[in-house]
């Protein structure tokens, strides 16, 4: 089979346009469209309409390229399989994860894995605020080999596994006077926080595109609490700045407490009336083959999440109270 008309044909149909894909492919347009006009004469059938703009493939195109997307995946896991063989302890990983999970999990995480397999390489791809789905749906293609992502996952073709589960604290002003300074919550503080404590504050949360946001609800609906929400964003790091400013409250998962390098932070609560932990899972595609390089980093992460991730964030939260950045 000739590998290269399954990704002119996959090309073609993800830019919905031969002067795209031709440039993408770095060829002419002619070219490509008379390899695609043979390509159809032989099949007996066409591939694409060409009277649509954009691009769109026919009932049979769309079947031809739902099964050149599963033998090129089928390729690369050839490949993989071939490489491991020739190379113990080698190999390559694409990890996807949202940017804001990878600004705090990476930077521990990574040196963790390389101490032990220096010459397996991993490549993190990583997404804004809201594109965890699409990250689901990379993995799904094969585009990815692993990808660490909130609790939900939407799609039934991945398979995943909790790693890590936290509390989702309250976040309120430094000099906020309904909460008395000693409840201010620290690595080994014990006291809980009533929502209904803070009826009437103003609150800011995270998009309704957010997982994070779908958490948040979990809470506000154990608690029976309806917040008084005065603004919405896509970004954590904007509501907590928000609250340290003394604009109102807002909901952080443990992970995300304030950086020490942070001069003023938010005074971070339990609440009491939930109990739900935020479950973090790392995914990759049902049925699909994993790489022994794959396995290996599933293998350690899951190792690091459990035996060592708690203590870390425990001693970034120690360092903030302790150097008396929480005022």
């Amino acid at each position: 089979m000739d590998f290269r008309e399954l990704l002119y044909v996959l090309t073609i149909e993800e830019e919905k346009s031969f002067s795209n894909a031709a440039k993408k492919l770095f060829m002419a347009q002619p070219s490509l469209s008379q390899y695609i006009k043979r390509l159809e004469g032989s099949l007996g059938f066409l591939l694409f309409k060409r009277s649509h703009t954009p691009l769109t493939l026919t009932d049979e195109g769309k079947q031809y390229v739902d099964y050149a997307k599963r033998i090129l995946i089928l390729k690369e896991e050839m490949q993989r399989v071939l490489e491991e063989v020739a190379n113990a302890e080698r190999g390559s990983i694409s990890l996807g994860i949202p940017s804001i999970r990878g600004s705090y999990l990476l930077p521990m995480m990574i040196p963790f894995f390389k101490y032990r397999h220096p010459k397996i390489e991993v490549t993190p791809v990583e997404v804004m605020a809201g594109g965890s789905d699409e990250l689901e749906k990379w993995l799904s293609e094969g585009k990815l080999d692993l990808c660490i992502l909130s609790h939900p996952i939407s799609r039934n073709d991945l398979e995943y596994e909790m790693i890590f589960e936290e509390e989702i604290l309250l976040a309120v002003p430094p000099s906020n006077k309904t909460i008395s300074s000693e409840q201010a919550i620290k690595h080994n503080a014990s006291h809980l926080l009533y929502l209904k404590e803070l009826k009437g504050q103003p609150f800011i949360l995270t998009t309704n595109q957010t997982r994070l946001r779908k958490a948040i609800e979990r809470v506000l609906a154990e608690a029976n609490f309806s917040p008084r929400i005065i603004m919405e964003t896509n970004s954590l790091e904007t509501a907590q700045k928000m609250v340290s400013v003394g604009y109102g409250c807002t909901f952080v998962p443990e992970m995300f407490m304030r950086a020490p390098y942070e001069r003023h932070c938010p005074t971070y609560q339990s609440v009491q009336e939930s109990d739900y932990r935020w479950p973090l899972l790392i995914a990759h595609r049902k049925g699909g083959y994993l790489s022994k390089a794959t396995k290996t980093f599933l293998g350690d992460i899951k190792l690091y999440c459990r035996d060592y991730l708690r203590s870390e964030l425990i001693h970034a939260i120690g360092s903030v109270c302790n150097e008396n950045m929480c005022e």
